[in-house]
């Protein structure tokens, strides 16, 4: 009866939030509802065909894909060993798809939904780290936009960024100096960048990327599926899964 309870709690949820392109949250309501003895025989054989799934999706989320050498945690948003994995995997993720270098690529950190810790990282694991349906988003953005996008990860206090991008930022938010790749961000330039589609369209205060333009959608790139490939990878190799402790955002 708990489970049941939770489901509908957790269907309700997820759809409220879920940062799929083209939704946007404009309020959510919501109460507890007590599944009891009351309902036992309104719902039985719903309630059973609910226990018998929640064993399927057990054995589904169990299996391990990959080792963790270390816990991956979200410590700030500063500093974000997490963040700094996720954004090199979608930024490899879409230099491999696209055939071409990216430039640079971002995650949002609210997006990340759990740590990972140290040892087994299951396949539950990996959905519950990223438990919406964001897919990766490739797209031109000059470097004048880039700047103002930088501006606004200075704002609140970081993001996810990838690797080859320092970013220097006051305790107040104000940009003080960005670079990607050792060099300083040339304004008429135009960069190559990838992200998630919430992200692209402007969410999360990143407005910048309303001014990117020739947005690709890749066809089968969901984010979560892009790094389930990665920890597959890994371990097919013999690898473990180690933080990325590279500082890419420095507060002065």
């Amino acid at each position: 009866m708990k489970y049941f309870q939770n489901l509908l709690i957790g269907i309700f949820v997820f759809s409220a939030v879920s940062c799929g392109t083209g939704y946007h949250v404009t309020g959510i309501e919501g109460k507890s509802v007590a599944i009891n003895a009351e309902y036992s025989d309104l719902d039985s054989e719903l309630i059973g065909y609910i226990s018998d799934k929640k064993e399927d999706i057990a054995e589904e989320m169990a299996p391990v894909v990959c080792v963790a050498s270390a816990p991956l945690v979200s410590e700030s948003r500063s500093f974000n060993p997490l963040a700094n994995v996720i954004s090199d995997v979608i930024r490899e993720g879409a230099a491999e798809i696209e055939g071409n270098e990216i430039d640079f690529a971002i995650i949002n950190i609210g997006g990340l939904r759990r740590d990972i810790p140290e040892g087994n990282v299951t396949v539950g694991t990996v959905f519950e780290l990223l438990p919406f349906m964001n897919t990766l988003c490739v797209m031109n953005m000059t470097g004048e936009a880039m700047n103002e996008l930088f501006e606004q990860i200075a704002l609140v206090g970081g993001e996810g960024v990838s690797g080859g991008t320092v970013l220097i930022i006051s305790k107040d938010g104000k940009l003080l100096d960005a670079k990607i790749n050792g060099k300083s961000v040339e304004p008429e330039r135009v960069y190559r960048v990838a992200t998630i589609d919430y992200i692209a369209e402007g969410n999360d205060g990143l407005e910048a990327f309303k001014k990117a333009t020739g947005k690709v959608y890749p066809e089968d790139a969901l984010l979560r599926d892009m790094f389930m490939r990665y920890l597959k990878k890994l371990n097919e190799e013999g690898k473990m899964l180690d933080p990325k402790n590279d500082i890419r955002i420095i507060v002065k």
